[in-house]
């Protein structure tokens, strides 16, 4: 079975620490068979700040592990526009993977900004893949 959770309700990033992005917590029960998980999160992303180095970043957590390729604040979800300083909202997109066994787990995103980027997500998806 598929699990999803979705949220078209906006959420501004809090800060530079990695904190739950509301509604994209999943209780999900894997069924029986199952040695991984393929989840997929997607978003409209927004960054708005001044400089290029700026982004917002995001990990995906099983049962408090993060997901493969666990990079922490390496991944860039979205990022400010080099040439002018500001991003244009984006539609943006991560999968990950997980070794996990049948049963219950808790799949949840979360979001920090990286040099206060004074980041948005909203329209938000989580989708949790079964597989053998």
């Amino acid at each position: 079975a598929i699990g999803t959770a979705t949220n078209a309700s906006a959420f501004a990033v809090p800060g530079i620490a990695f904190s739950d992005v509301t509604g994209m917590t999943l209780a999900y029960t894997a069924p029986a068979g199952t040695t991984k998980l393929i989840i997929t999160f997607s978003a409209e992303c927004d960054v708005d700040y001044t400089a290029d180095s700026q982004y917002l970043t995001t990990q995906i957590l099983v049962d408090g592990v993060e997901a493969e390729p666990s990079v922490g604040s390496n991944y860039q979800f979205c990022t400010v526009d080099p040439l002018d300083g500001y991003a244009q909202k984006t539609g943006a997109t991560m999968t990950r993977v997980i070794s996990a066994g049948p049963g219950a787990h808790t799949v949840k995103v979360q979001a920090a900004e990286i040099i206060l980027a004074n980041g948005t997500l909203d329209d938000m998806t989580l989708t949790v893949v079964p597989s053998s």
